[in-house]
């Protein structure tokens, strides 16, 4: 990871040049702050609060790379005499191959880089982005009826969040979507992981599963979050930071992978 120019900032007070909303998890399904006080273990000591703190002034200020991959192909095939319907019933479907991937995501290169000295004035990196390797369109009519392949990427606008729990604070955690790498299939998810800091209402059903993990950064901190795992065929992984769906007939065949691999931030 890159080397940072140390600087200083007169800041909120709190550690950071702004102050964060708040957030009560009482009800919800999953949460956790960064430093692992979550639904199943909820007091939190003075020295876990520090360190949610801690952790979370390194993701606002020093945040720069996201490690995961998400690939997907896909094959489909033209519908033939003696084919049973509904599939001879779709004239519009054609023979043909499409695939997509995608990998890592950082500053390098790109307009949205963000040092740590210029997040003084501007808040922090990464804003909020969808990235998307699409073969062809798979939002088009009778999309899931050809060779589309769509891998993507996206992270939320709102990384950190003030986290209490029956009125106390418990510390700081992550928002809605720190990362989110995911497959598409038609208009819904073919294979998905996301991390958060919290996730309100989890499904239920074999397509979906949760786990509190940890992931691996190079600053040498336990930086605590959810995993959401989610698969259109039902091999969701979220203890494994990762999901694959397969599936395959007489109308098609599909293969999708996604994994999150890390968390990177500048060094000084």
């Amino acid at each position: 990871m890159p080397t940072a120019t140390p600087f200083t900032a007169l800041g909120a007070g709190n550690g950071f040049n702004k102050c964060f909303g708040s957030l009560s998890v009482d009800n919800f399904d999953y949460w956790t702050t960064f430093s692992g006080v979550n639904k199943n273990s909820p007091s939190a000591s003075e020295s876990e609060i520090n360190e949610s703190l801690a952790i979370a002034t390194q993701i606002h200020w020093n945040l720069y790379y996201y490690g995961f991959s998400a690939s997907q192909s896909v094959t489909t095939l033209k519908p033939q005499d003696g084919d049973p319907p509904p599939y001879l019933a779709r004239p519009w479907q054609a023979s043909g191959q499409a695939s997509t991937s995608l990998s890592n995501y950082d500053t390098s290169d790109t307009i949205y880089e963000k040092i740590p000295m210029e997040r003084v004035c501007g808040g922090e990196w990464p804003l909020s982005r969808l990235i998307t390797d699409s073969d062809s369109d798979p939002d088009e009519q009778f999309a899931s009826y050809k060779a589309t392949s769509s891998s993507r990427f996206n992270n939320g606008p709102s990384k950190i969040t003030r986290m209490y729990y029956q009125g106390e604070f418990v510390g700081y955690g992550g928002g809605s979507n720190l990362m989110n790498v995911f497959t598409k299939i038609g208009q819904g998810d073919d294979s998905g992981v996301r991390i958060a800091g919290y996730l309100a209402d989890a499904p239920s059903g074999n397509n979906y599963n949760e786990a509190y993990v940890t992931v691996p950064n190079n600053i040498g901190k336990s930086i605590h979050v959810v995993s959401f795992a989610r698969s259109s065929t039902g091999s969701p992984n979220a203890s494994g930071l990762s999901s694959t769906s397969s599936a395959s007939d007489y109308t098609s065949s599909r293969n999708s992978s996604v994994s999150i691999n890390s968390l990177g931030f500048y060094t000084y």
